[in-house]
């Protein structure tokens, strides 16, 4: 008898590990990689940064959040997600690609095609770069995040984006970021995706004016 509730003891205990080893992963990974060379940047507002060194490229490692540009004027075209300002803490502002290149920083630059490319071409292509760069768990990204590691420090987040028309779409599913092509007078847009460990990137001349509105990583100028 003893040894029966010995063993319905070890039994209980073994099912509690399993279950909360079972538990939902909603904290993302602070430490990603203890061996990046990180630092930090305080936009005009106050807003202060974490930065990550990617190859030989200093990275934002947090979306955007100002509403004044660098001379302490402010920024037309510039929303948060559900007009609900809590969501500007973690998941930043939505930019047009206007309102991106008004609120560049003093010293960064919106990254353009090539330094994206490199980037990405660094973290091993386009089909698995996203994972690399995108935040673990489930705190900002829905289940199931695929692929995500987080190894870049990159720490993106699934902030969604703004519609031409005014609304707003897929926080949770979709990272949208902007970057510049054709000598930057153009708009090169990013998208991660939170059921796919790839990145896709396109040219789009159109969304200088179409409204759409997106997050925003800025890099450090060399």
């Amino acid at each position: 008898m003893k040894n029966l509730k010995v063993m319905k003891t070890i039994a209980l205990l073994i099912l509690i590990v399993v279950s909360f080893s079972c538990k939902k992963d909603t904290t993302p990974d602070p430490t990603p990689n203890p061996q990046l060379e990180t630092g930090t940047v305080t936009d005009f507002d106050g807003n202060t940064y974490q930065t990550v060194k990617i190859g030989n490229q200093w990275w934002m490692a947090e979306n955007f959040k100002a509403t004044k540009t660098s001379s302490g004027q402010n920024i037309q075209e510039v929303f948060v997600y559900n007009d609900t300002q809590s969501n500007a803490t973690v998941y930043g502002q939505l930019y047009t690609w206007a309102a991106a290149v008004q609120a560049t920083p003093t010293g960064w630059h919106l990254p353009t095609k090539e330094e994206w490319e490199a980037m990405i071409n660094l973290l091993g292509g386009s089909g698995i770069a996203g994972g690399k760069m995108k935040e673990t768990g489930t705190a900002h990204w829905n289940a199931p995040n695929t692929g995500a590691s987080n190894s870049s420090g990159l720490s993106t987040v699934a902030g969604g984006f703004r519609g031409g028309d005014g609304v707003y779409y897929t926080m949770g599913e979709h990272g949208s970021y902007w970057g510049t092509a054709n000598n930057t007078q153009d708009p090169y847009c990013v998208y991660l995706y939170n059921n796919a460990a790839n990145v896709v990137t396109e040219v789009s001349p159109i969304d200088k004016t179409s409204g759409i509105a997106f997050a925003v990583r800025y890099i450090k100028n060399e």
